[in-house]
């Protein structure tokens, strides 16, 4: 790779149009940047009109994406066409393309673990503005600490397409927001017009969010006195059983002895 940018075949595309890449494959290594996102297995960044990879593998551990670490097009516009590639190598950010805008993926396969700190995650795409994601496949486990997760894509903006994609992967992270298709839909930026969609999809993944909010201060004290509290509630508890123990014994016996507890003694 480059000096910022990391890619299997090509460190960073910029303004190509009507662009091929086709049948290649990364079978091992590392490949990683300066800029983690901007990785990729076959493509570190990518800012192309009308392009095509195709029929590509990456089987690396990428810092980014396991086909293109990140995507820069106008979402309006004809962008990056990702078709029937397949990501085998452990990956931060999402299995075919860490984030991208204006972009197609199609008939793709993730089997590679992806996981990424404190950013969107998924088994196909991190975060997607502007495009479509289709006919694809996760199987593999999506696990970290990170803020929006999807077993397909872990967060969407503008008119972006979900269609007919299948997650099969464990989702296993402590994330704000977490989806077995979609992490989180963000309109902040879009016009009412905006309308992301999601049609035939499906999940088979567990997932198990453990997202943990920190109390505050004056909660951490309240919850300290409540279980203080509750400690003696369970002793004081304690006591009154092992009395309620006492008069049961001393009412089996009758009046053949006389009621003095020090010689009354309970065996468990």
């Amino acid at each position: 790779p480059d000096e910022f940018l990391g890619g299997g075949i090509i460190g960073a595309l910029m303004y190509a149009v009507n662009l091929t890449i086709s049948d290649c494959h990364i079978q091992g290594g590392v490949i990683s940047g300066s800029q983690g996102a901007a990785s990729g297995g076959i493509v570190g960044m990518a800012a192309v009109f009308y392009s095509i990879i195709q029929n590509c593998t990456n089987s690396a551990t990428v810092a980014g994406g396991g086909i293109v670490g990140s995507i820069e097009t106008d979402p309006s516009l004809a962008g990056l066409s990702i078709i029937n590639c397949t990501n085998n190598g452990s990956v931060c950010g999402g299995g075919i393309v860490a984030e991208g805008t204006g972009l197609n993926i199609s008939d793709c396969v993730n089997n590679g673990v992806v996981s990424r700190l404190n950013e969107s995650i998924g088994g196909i795409a991190g975060s997607v503005s502007g495009g479509k994601v289709s006919n694809s496949i996760n199987n593999g486990k999506i696990e970290g600490v990170a803020s929006n997760v999807g077993g397909i894509v872990g967060s969407v903006e503008y008119q972006t397409r979900i269609v007919d994609c299948e997650n099969y992967g464990e989702i296993s992270v402590s994330a704000n927001y977490v989806g077995g298709i979609l992490g989180e839909v963000d309109y902040t930026q879009s016009s009412s017009n905006d309308k992301a969609t999601i049609m035939h999809c499906s999940n088979s993944g567990n997932i198990l969010n453990s997202y943990n909010i920190t109390l505050s201060v004056e909660d951490q004290k309240l919850a300290a006195e409540v279980e203080e509290k509750q400690q003696q509630i369970d002793e004081l508890q304690s006591e009154v059983n092992n009395l309620e123990d006492k008069t049961r014994v001393l009412g089996m016996l009758g009046d053949e002895v006389k009621d003095n507890q020090d010689n009354v003694y309970i065996i468990d």
